[in-house]
């Protein structure tokens, strides 16, 4: 083996907490297997057709759905979209608008394990043998003496680096705790109760921008709007008496990674992660490039280049040259001078997930 291309120990055993599944649908009750965990995080893509990208967790509940690609509120009245998450994976219903079961559409539904749904008997927190963990709102100042914020709910594994946090904004100048036990690299924010821009904050290098999940906007100095993320703590900036939903994303050696790179223009460039990737998403900073998504499930030969968009609708596409071909150690990006992958001198964010 060679030097570079040296496997990085994961920091602590942890049981499985992502997986990538792949169905068609039915126009009926679905159930979806072969997850290998209850999913607390749940986000399908319908691959045939037009439709959105539907993300329901455990922390706002079954049948609440947000979309990536679009501002609007959270739905709240469609248990037909999700109907449980089980402990295998997840069941979904259908009615004749839904994009998560269409009869003969092919679809693809990345998982994410937290700590399970809170309850209100979660007062304190717990913290089951994954290293998961599950707080309640109620908890309050027993658990974050120094916070602004408390969350409404929050379902956190501290080793896979994922948290999901429901909070009421309060403005500017407002703390919340994330739950994460290091600052996290990458979060994203959506106001579920009214209309908003999905925002998303990351931390790379000396920088500290935000973006759009739902457009393709290069990034923006947050510096001068929000203090940077602390091992316990980020400042947010929701609207007063808004209801939102965070998921927040650091860096686990050997399970995933949030991290940047310069395009060279050129095939070959050479990203590593310290682990083989089984899932990446990928965004141009300085230019108007879109979310690209890629995953080992939709493609099984060993280069990634079956993609969609978190910001699109649009149906998944193959790419001949826009591809990424996983190693060892990281990737290798495929394209001369893609907008969306590798333009030469543009720095992307990039965050991805080992096959865990």
């Amino acid at each position: 083996m060679a030097i570079n291309e040296k496997l990085l120990i994961p920091d602590t055993a942890i049981e499985p907490s992502f997986n990538t599944v792949i169905y068609t649908g039915n126009s009926s009750t679905n159930s979806i297997t072969g997850v290998g965990f209850k999913p607390d995080l749940v986000w399908i893509k319908n691959r045939t057709k037009l439709g959105g990208h539907w993300l329901t967790d455990s922390v706002r509940g079954v049948s609440k759905g947000i979309m990536t690609q679009s501002t609007s509120a959270e739905i709240t009245t469609l248990p037909e979209l999700m109907s449980s998450f089980n402990s295998d994976g997840f069941t979904v219903g259908y009615i004749s608008n839904d994009t998560t079961n269409i009869s003969t559409s092919d679809y693809v539904a990345w998982c994410f394990k937290a700590g399970g749904a809170p309850t209100t008997t979660n007062i304190g927190g717990q913290t089951p043998t994954s290293g998961s963990k599950i707080v309640d709102g109620t908890a309050k100042t027993d658990n974050y003496p120094t916070s602004d914020i408390y969350p409404t709910k929050q379902s956190v594994n501290t080793k896979l680096g994922f948290s999901a946090t429901e909070f009421i904004g309060e403005g500017s100048g407002k703390y919340l705790p994330h739950g994460l036990d290091v600052p996290p690299e990458m979060y994203i924010i959506k106001t579920t109760s009214t209309t908003d821009n999905w925002w998303v904050y990351i931390v790379f290098g000396g920088d500290f921008e935000y973006l759009r999940l739902n457009g393709t906007h290069t990034g923006i100095d947050a510096d001068q709007y929000y203090d940077r993320p602390t091992a316990n703590l980020i400042e947010q900036g929701q609207l007063l008496n808004s209801t939102n939903i965070m998921y927040a994303f650091a860096s686990k050696t050997g399970v995933s990674k949030v991290g940047t790179y310069t395009g060279t223009g050129t095939s070959g460039n050479v990203i590593t992660t310290g682990f083989e990737p089984a899932f990446v998403m990928i965004k141009n900073i300085d230019d108007t490039g879109s979310w690209l998504m890629l995953d080992n499930v939709r493609d099984t030969d060993g280069v990634l280049n079956e993609h969609l968009y978190a910001n699109l609708s649009n149906a998944e596409a193959t790419a001949s040259t826009a591809t990424i071909t996983p190693t060892i150690n990281g990737f290798t990006i495929g394209n001369s001078n893609s907008i969306h992958l590798n333009r030469s001198g543009d720095d992307f964010i990039y965050y991805a997930i080992a096959d865990i």
